[in-house]
């Protein structure tokens, strides 16, 4: 009997331990012990079932808060894996002779480029002159090709201590046999003229090429390839070079024909070598003679 009583007295001090933590608490008649034990026990149960019911959700709630992890971590490697693509128009950038950006659709191109020249001079004896560095040419400039048949061509150089304008012009190239050119360019007559320096032997350009006139002229031109391994250049241009118009005197302007064959490129075969006519290259010590003796020649040079 006292067994019981302690077990029923230790269940009443944990039901009470309980009822206090409870903010509200309805209690049935407090006169009678047994039905406030069951009243208590029922109300544990009830908590037990609550706490089971809670322990459901949060390990229902643990899934979820996982599975949204696993979203956001795939979606990471997904960004990481398409790095650099797109599902669009890209634009694509190349390092190759400058800068070159290009769309993906091939709507245009826009290439930068330049290059520096640079000199030492070195002189004996050195009471002539001081030895010295010094900035020949430094060019910069930018293509714009856009619906693959408009180029629009802009570049400057710096020279001498004054900056002008080498290349200014408008390309249509919707036909490869006649392509108009609009603006300042340089005019071709001549291999080496119509060569740029950077393929070129020396850095510098011979004196026939000088002899011929400005390297770069306005006006218009058509040219083009009309047949395999045969170019032709038709130019209309003002004949002033890039001198300013303000001081043309007359209305007069230079009309320049051209027209090559090249016989290896006809013959269907680059490697052959069918120079028509034979070159030659005069050495800097017979520059240097023609202009200290009244632009003559050395002797014997005529036969060679």
């Amino acid at each position: 009997m006292n067994t019981t009583y302690r077990l029923k007295q230790h269940r009443l001090h944990i039901a009470v331990a309980v009822a206090l933590m409870l903010p509200t608490l309805s209690l049935a008649d407090d006169s009678d012990p047994n039905a406030r034990i069951q009243q208590l026990e029922k109300m544990m149960q009830q908590m037990q079932q609550q706490r089971a019911e809670q322990d459901q959700q949060l390990q229902a709630l643990s899934k979820e808060l996982m599975a949204v992890q696993e979203q956001l971590a795939q979606a990471r490697e997904g960004r990481i894996a398409e790095k650099g693509k797109s599902t669009g128009s890209p634009v694509y950038a190349a390092f190759k002779d400058g800068v070159t950006f290009e769309d993906a659709s091939g709507n245009w191109q826009l290439a930068i480029n330049g290059r520096i020249q640079a000199d030492y001079r070195a002189f004996s004896p050195d009471e002539s002159a001081a030895d010295t560095f010094s900035l020949r040419r430094a060019r910069l400039g930018g293509t714009m090709t856009f619906y693959k048949d408009f180029v629009a061509r802009i570049e400057g150089e710096y020279s001498g201590g004054s900056t002008s304008l080498t290349y200014g012009y408008f390309d249509i190239n919707k036909y490869k046999q006649a392509r108009i050119r609009l603006g300042q360019f340089k005019t071709f007559y001549g291999l080496e003229r119509s060569m740029s320096t950077n393929f070129t032997d020396f850095q510098e350009r011979s004196m026939a090429d000088a002899l011929l006139g400005s390297t770069y002229d306005r006006g218009v031109m058509v040219h083009g390839a009309p047949l395999t391994g045969v170019y032709y250049s038709l130019a209309y241009l003002n004949g002033t070079g890039t001198s300013d118009e303000n001081n043309a005197k007359n209305d007069n302007k230079d009309f320049t024909v051209r027209a090559t064959a090249n016989l290896a490129e006809m013959a269907g075969n680059k490697d052959l070598r069918l120079p028509v006519p034979p070159g030659f290259t005069v050495t800097t010590d017979v520059c240097v003679y023609y202009y200290e003796n009244k632009r003559t020649y050395p002797k014997g040079i005529k036969e060679q």
